[in-house]
């Protein structure tokens, strides 16, 4: 059986930048131009024998062009549509496939977009206190990131703070669903006086996700929130609440000493905590090779949405 290649979007991209029009393209691979239209279009697969006269006749990279570069472009879409700032308008994978097949360039401009607002708000969020942006190697952005480089991502004493955490609220083994979970950590933050958890209407909320009020030791959270992130936004505050000592114990550790890059570190331990409580790493590897790493089951599987 012959592979089928879908990368109609790369073909036309080819053609065009080749100055060459579908009638003397298809001359050239001796197809008609209407099936040319279609493999453009992604309405017919570019099959191996095609792909190796398309490099009989013409100059290209035959391995990069075969590969199919949508799954990955699909996960990095995922990513942006499941930002605060566009998670309401509730994007449909299909939806996403059908903009990766019809319009790629237009799929990677919108990616190329919403890195340059992400990278505009990080300066903005954590901008000096005098009004002047914090930008450069100096920023509080740019020290985190470095120090997370430095650490490998890894950091020991969270995990096991993780694993405690995992094993009161869900029994010795860990075995709690998924679908039990947001309950058992909802039950287990009960019994700390620190913490009583409220689901608040959106408009309540004015736009707000998640709110602590160190007055009423109330964590609010916005009913705007899914099962899975109610449950990541949750376990984040109860985090900051009961691990800020090791949190502090850390930024010495790793030399944080700026008050906005020691609160972005501590923001950022406080979900690297959260994911290891929905996700332990021995149960979610395991899985991932059982899976044979399909997003949308694991996703599943620990209750945990894309971001």
């Amino acid at each position: 059986m012959q592979e089928k290649i879908l990368v109609g979007h790369k073909l036309r991209r080819f053609r065009q930048s080749s100055g060459l029009s579908q009638t003397a393209m298809a001359e050239a691979l001796d197809i008609s131009p209407s099936y040319l239209n279609l493999l453009e279009h992604n309405q017919r697969p570019l099959t191996v024998p095609l792909l190796l006269r398309l490099g009989n006749s013409f100059d290209i990279d035959m391995k990069s062009f075969a590969e199919d570069d949508s799954p990955a472009l699909m996960t990095e879409l995922s990513e942006v549509f499941a930002d605060p700032i566009l998670s309401s308008e509730r994007v449909s994978r299909r939806e996403l496939q059908d903009l990766i097949t019809a319009a790629p360039s237009a799929a990677r401009s919108m990616l190329n977009l919403f890195q340059a607002y992400r990278k505009v708000r990080d300066q903005l969020e954590f901008s000096s206190g005098d009004g002047r942006q914090a930008g450069g190697v100096n920023s509080p952005v740019e020290q985190v990131r470095e120090t997370l480089q430095q650490a490998n991502n890894y950091f020991a004493e969270v995990e096991e703070a993780a694993q405690a955490l995992r094993e009161a609220v869900a029994g010795s083994d860990g075995g709690d669903t998924a679908d039990r979970l947001l309950e058992s950590v909802i039950r287990h933050a009960a019994t700390d006086p620190r913490v009583r958890v409220r689901i608040i209407p959106a408009d309540v909320m004015n736009g707000q996700l998640r709110r602590y009020d160190y007055h009423r030791r109330e964590l609010l959270i916005s009913e705007a929130l899914r099962r899975s992130q109610r449950t990541f936004h949750l376990l984040v505050q109860l985090a900051l609440i009961t691990q800020s000592d090791m949190f502090d114990q850390l930024c010495e550790t790793h030399e944080v000493d700026d008050g906005a890059a020691r609160s972005l570190f501590r923001s950022t331990l406080a979900g690297y905590f959260a994911g290891a409580v929905m996700m332990p790493y021995d149960g979610f590897l395991a899985a991932a090779r059982e899976l044979r790493h399909d997003l949308d089951l694991l996703g599943r599987r620990f209750g945990a949405s894309f971001e």
